[in-house]
């Protein structure tokens, strides 16, 4: 079956021609002579599987030549269209195209490396800031914690732990608007 599309198609066509082959003696014998009835559709039936076998297998061989036939010449006419300049000329297409495409290939590739350099750039900014944060915001919350557990009763070491967060606060202020 290499066609199989096709052989649907034969054997839709074989079945009509074999309904028509059979239904048109059959009734006329039908009407006409009046034979017994059990003969009248076994005769029939054998007669429409003949002709339904028959019909199909001619059909499918037909088209299936036909079918062939135009695949072969369409392929002959692409092969032999084809002179050893265009296969050159081709050849020379796929090594400008193979170029263009290891020059595309290596320039993605560095600007992957690129990336990955900018991203842990990043990463480490980021990290540095955070530390560079974290400790002023650190200091400035163990001096008020302590300040509001009431550890300290003495005015002058609660001046001094205010003026050490003013510091941190100064520190904060410094490094955001550096």
């Amino acid at each position: 079956m290499i066609f199989p599309k096709f052989n649907k198609l034969s054997f839709l066509i074989s079945l009509v021609i074999s309904v028509f082959s059979v239904i048109t003696p059959v009734s006329f014998i039908f009407f006409f002579l009046e034979p017994d009835l059990f003969w009248l559709i076994g005769l029939s039936l054998v007669g429409f599987l003949l002709i339904l076998f028959f019909s199909y297998t001619l059909l499918s061989y037909h088209i299936n030549n036909y079918l062939r036939k135009r695949v072969r010449e369409l392929y002959n006419s692409i092969f032999t269209s084809t002179t050893s300049t265009s296969i050159l000329k081709t050849n020379q297409d796929i090594d400008l195209l193979m170029r263009n495409l290891k020059k595309l290939n290596s320039d993605k590739n560095l600007q992957i490396e690129d990336l990955k350099n900018q991203e842990n750039f990043r990463k480490e900014f980021i990290g540095n800031i955070a530390h560079e944060l974290k400790t002023p915001l650190f200091t400035i919350q163990g001096f008020i914690l302590t300040l509001l557990d009431g550890g300290v009763t003495d005015q002058k070491i609660i001046k001094k732990y205010l003026k050490k967060t003013l510091n941190g606060v100064d520190r904060l202020t410094y490094i955001v608007n550096d």
